[in-house]
């Protein structure tokens, strides 16, 4: 049986990441976010010293991640697994598209799938306006003052601002309408409508 793909798409504060985390936690799959794989390079002390300053040096830039590099860090991460994969937030743009493609195709897997979980971008600021976070263990609320996982004071992010959420969104959209076009033609996204509680949206993705 070949191993499957499964990418989670959407908004910021769509639910992206804890469905894809449900889904890879209830089928044994791995679960990638790109962030996370970027950030465990870099603490990779047994890894490639050229890479981590390479990195580390488009952070200090504020400068994102150039794609040779997530193409390299993911092919390495996929080729340790044993089962599929569910990825978060990827592919985000036509070349990261045409690398998962082409790595199905190389390496036998199943096309990948595209799960695009849709909102209104109005309800996307308003998540995030509200969002909450733990600065220990990085888990995300919606209402409350402390963590329910570690007790740790909740803060809001500086980058969670309704104007600088606006502009995220403006950028998103046509970066998730390239990649929905392009699964689309091949029937290989599945839209779930996110707006409802995350176990009604967890029923969706079942049904599909």
């Amino acid at each position: 049986m070949k191993k499957q793909i499964y990418c989670f798409i959407g908004l910021p504060a769509s639910g992206k990441g804890t469905q894809a985390m449900l889904f890879a936690e209830e089928r044994g799959l791995a679960h990638i976010s790109i962030g996370d794989l970027v950030r465990d390079e870099l603490k990779n002390e047994e890894g490639d010293k050229g890479v981590r300053e390479t990195i580390q040096s488009l952070y200090n830039a504020g400068t994102p991640v150039t794609d040779e590099i997530i193409f390299m860090l993911l092919e390495k991460r996929l080729a340790e697994l044993d089962n599929g994969v569910v990825l978060d937030n990827f592919p985000f743009n036509k070349a990261q598209s045409d690398f998962l493609l082409q790595y199905s195709v190389t390496h036998d897997w199943e096309e990948p799938k595209i799960i695009y979980i849709k909102i209104d971008p109005e309800s996307a600021v308003k998540r995030i306006s509200s969002r909450r976070i733990c600065p220990n263990c990085k888990s995300i609320y919606f209402e409350g003052d402390t963590c329910n996982k570690c007790g740790t004071k909740l803060i809001t992010r500086t980058d969670d601002n309704e104007e600088t959420v606006r502009k995220r969104i403006q950028n998103y959209l046509p970066n998730i309408e390239e990649v929905v076009s392009i699964f689309q033609s091949k029937k290989l996204v599945f839209e779930v409508d996110g707006e409802p509680s995350i176990d009604e949206v967890k029923k969706q993705v079942e049904k599909i």
